[in-house]
Order: C-alpha cells, then sequence, then structure tokens
C-alpha cells in the first residue's frame, strides 16, 4: 500500500476520520490549557490567555463537526477492496475509494466508484434498499448537474451486479477519457 494517500485511494476515508479527531482533540486541550493556566497565573478570566481560547474554539468547531460528518463513513473492508482490484484490473477501469459528495442536500459517501466510457458505476454496500439506491444514484446526478455531460449512473449494494456492470463497458476513445477524468476530477473536488 502507498505511504501518501490521496483523494480517490483506497484508506483516504481512515486517514481524514483520524488526522479530524486527533487536531480536535489537540485544538481542545489548548483551550483548556489556556484557560487554566490564565486562571492559575493571574486568579482572572479576563487575560489575553482567555482571548485567545475563545478565537482557538473556532478552528476547534470546524475540526469537530469535519469529523462528525464523517464519522458514520464505512470504507469497504480489506476483502471487498481486494476483490473490486481484481475487477479494476480485469476490465482495465481505474476505481476510485471513499469517494465523498456532499451538497445542500447532505453527504454521501460512495465506498468504490468509477468513471469510465459515458458511465459512473457505484459500489455502495450499504445501499441495501431499492430507496437507498434512488437516493445514491440521485445524489450522484446532482453532483455534475452543473457540467455539459450526460452519464448513465449505477449505483450497487452487490458485488456480483457492480461486476456485470463493469463487463457491459468499453474502452473508451481519447476524447470520451478526457471527459472521464474531468468528471471524476470533479466528483473528487466535491467531497472532504
Amino acid at each position: 500500500m502507498k505511504k501518501h494517500i490521496e483523494k480517490g485511494d483506497y484508506g483516504y476515508a481512515r486517514k481524514y476520520k483520524n488526522i479530524r479527531i486527533l487536531l480536535t482533540i489537540i485544538l481542545f486541550l489548548c483551550i483548556v490549557t489556556d484557560v487554566v493556566l490564565g486562571l492559575v497565573l493571574y486568579q482572572t478570566k479576563s487575560t489575553l490567555l482567555t482571548i485567545l481560547a475563545c478565537v482557538m474554539s473556532l478552528p476547534f468547531a470546524k475540526a469537530f463537526i469535519s469529523y462528525l460528518l464523517c464519522v458514520r463513513f464505512t470504507p469497504l473492508k480489506r476483502e471487498e477492496y481486494s476483490e473490486t482490484e481484481k475487477l479494476a484490473e480485469t476490465y482495465g477501469v481505474k476505481m476510485m475509494y471513499d469517494i465523498s459528495v456532499s451538497d445542500t442536500d447532505g453527504m454521501f459517501f460512495y465506498p468504490c466508484l468509477t468513471v469510465t466510457n459515458n458511465n459512473i458505476i457505484s459500489y455502495v454496500p450499504n445501499a441495501d434498499t431499492q430507496d437507498k439506491i434512488k437516493e445514491y444514484t440521485e445524489h450522484l446526478k446532482k453532483s455534475y448537474a452543473g457540467t455539459k455531460y450526460k452519464f448513465r449512473i449505477v449505483v450497487t449494494s452487490e458485488i456480483g451486479q457492480f461486476e456485470k456492470e463493469l463487463g457491459k463497458l468499453h474502452e473508451p476513445k481519447d476524447e470520451q477519457a478526457k471527459i472521464d477524468r474531468y468528471i471524476a476530477n470533479h466528483i473528487l473536488e466535491l467531497g472532504v
């Protein structure tokens, strides 16, 4: 596995969550330390240390909210990841992992997704009902609505159906490959 994990790589969600919780804890400890130091050293709350603690509460809140937004995301298990990588190799597609897509309606997490030849195909194991699959599909449609391109979107919760959809793909032409990269980058930019 790579040491440097970027957006779209397997393990990005876990790394992001760990960084956010660590940052939240460090900022919280700094705030508490500032307040306690002000009280111990000056026996009053009216110090510059208290003002510094108040200012540090904004980045603390931002880090904490970022953590809360992504805490429910569940990435693929290692076995599922290995299986999707084998499928990627078999069908000659590039997989993107741990993709979060946010907009005004909320944030959705797509554990595995590929953008190939005018298709966006996603494997979401926890989308176990037709309503959830429809919700995930509609969210993806809205995510690139501002672009001029139309894509066929398929969201599935079963690895067999995911493989079947990958089998329907053909090798994209050069112009289509550029559009696929553009849409893939667009999707990466929409999340955390």
